[in-house]
């Protein structure tokens, strides 16, 4: 079976940096989906703002688009339980 991810936008990325290991940094993420052939995604941080972050992947890869994502954790809001 083969699985296209043409046009998938992920609403669930954590990437460095991170106070855990990740398997790698928003942007070489972002350029790596892209080149999969998404069209996007959320990053979702523990212990910081993502807004920044995304806003600077969108200046670097064009055609797709990052956004920022909430984590409900202690450090951002402690929401979740």
């Amino acid at each position: 079976m083969v699985f296209s991810l043409e046009g998938v936008f992920d609403l669930h990325v954590h990437a460095y940096p991170d106070v855990i290991t990740r398997v790698d940094d928003d942007l070489t993420i972002a350029r790596k989906c892209k080149a999969a052939g998404m069209c996007g995604m959320a990053v979702k941080a523990m212990q910081e703002s993502t807004t920044s972050r995304a806003y600077y992947v969108n200046q670097f890869v064009e055609g797709f688009r990052m956004v920022g994502g909430i984590c409900l954790n202690y450090p951002v809001g402690g929401l979740n339980p």
